[in-house]
């Protein structure tokens, strides 16, 4: 009996009419597997998650970690954006060294253009006049002395 596309619930029957196939009805593994057309592994690996975990342990779960390594901190992400708010002038590099995130891990340049543009806050670039900049220089130089203190 091959499995074309069985949607969960059919899953799930399955593998239970499997393992029950054995430990209900006293049936050889062997027979089971040739009957069902099962590997050794897989059979063994659905009855070890039933009894460890009941009918939850047949439904397909996902492998691996649940949030990447990598992940930016939520703490980082919303220091990011209230420093965002409180000053419009600074774009994504300004920003990065306006805060000082030595303890945690400190994001890169395109990781925090990606946090501004998730939550609509696009600095636009291209050519600022040298009032703009003034500003922006003197705003960061501000940061980093409240910061040292």
């Amino acid at each position: 009996m091959k499995t074309e596309k069985l949607d969960l619930s059919e899953r799930i029957e399955r593998r239970l009419e499997i393992i029950h196939a054995h430990t209900k009805q006293g049936k050889t593994v062997r027979c089971v597997i040739e009957v069902f057309s099962v590997s050794v592994g897989t059979y063994y690996y659905w009855y070890h998650r039933y009894e460890r975990e009941g009918i939850f342990g047949l439904f397909d779960s996902k492998k691996g970690p649940q949030t990447p390594h990598n992940k930016t901190s939520d703490n980082v992400a919303s220091k990011f954006i209230e420093t965002a708010d409180c000053h419009p002038e600074l774009d994504a590099p300004e920003i990065l060294e306006v805060l000082d995130c030595s303890s945690e891990h400190k994001p890169s340049v395109a990781t925090a253009q990606r946090i501004l543009q998730s939550k609509g806050m696009n600095r636009p670039k291209g050519r600022r006049s040298k009032k703009t900049m003034e500003k922006k220089r003197t705003t960061v130089q501000a940061h980093k002395k409240v910061l040292k203190k």
